[in-house]
């Protein structure tokens, strides 16, 4: 069974990559910088109702939490399809259609790998995993960058989570090294895979965009 799971997270991870290169080699030019700069600084500051949403419903998650609120493991990997389908959206909106593809493909894979999950009640993981992971949602959550704000306390409620992939990616990655990694790592192997992916892409497009500042 383990060699079965093994299997098919190896080949979830093969068809990804293939549709990516489809859609590049299928006449796609990737955005200049400065115009991936002008479209994230756009949803920051156009979407940012959304974005408020998005805050709300994560301290919401927050609190439950804290309150000794325990879904499944399968259900909250479900749950982390839906920020990863908004920023797909918010990216068509704003034809970044690379990021909009990719990331509609994201999570509807993160979707589907989330029925290879048991339906175990989630638990914490590590303290080194359970710290990190909470650092990583608070930088998701006050995300300094493309928002402008006209006072500091806006990044506490609408920094764009949500909206555009590094804050969005930082938030599920934090959840993830807290509740998932107590879980079967092969059933987990595909969601840690693709969240590997985007932050490394996250990373490189912001590398990018400070070079152009």
């Amino acid at each position: 069974m383990a060699l079965i799971q093994a299997h098919s997270c190896l080949l979830w991870g093969k068809i990804k990559i293939l549709a990516i290169v489809t859609f590049i080699k299928g006449g796609y030019t990737m955005p200049s910088s400065n115009e991936i700069l002008s479209g994230l600084t756009f949803s920051a500051n156009m979407f940012r109702p959304f974005a408020i949403i998005w805050h709300l419903i994560f301290f919401a998650l927050i609190v439950a939490l804290l309150t000794r609120w325990k879904p499944s493991n399968r259900l909250f990997a479900m749950l982390f399809s839906l920020p990863l389908l908004s920023v797909s959206f918010f990216a068509w909106l704003t034809n970044n259609y690379f990021n909009g593809f990719v990331f509609l493909l994201a999570s509807i894979i993160s979707f589907t790998t989330a029925f290879k999950i048991n339906e175990h009640p989630i638990s914490g993981g590590m303290r080194w995993s359970s710290v990190s992971g909470s650092l990583l949602i608070l930088f998701g959550l006050v995300y300094p960058e493309f928002l402008h704000a006209y006072s500091p306390l806006e990044y506490i409620y609408a920094s764009p989570v949500g909206l555009i992939p590094c804050p969005t990616l930082s938030v599920i990655t934090g959840f993830a090294l807290i509740f998932f990694l107590t879980m079967n790592p092969v059933y987990g192997c595909s969601f840690y895979l693709q969240l590997d992916y985007f932050m490394a892409f996250s990373a490189y497009s912001d590398y990018m965009l400070f070079l152009i500042r």
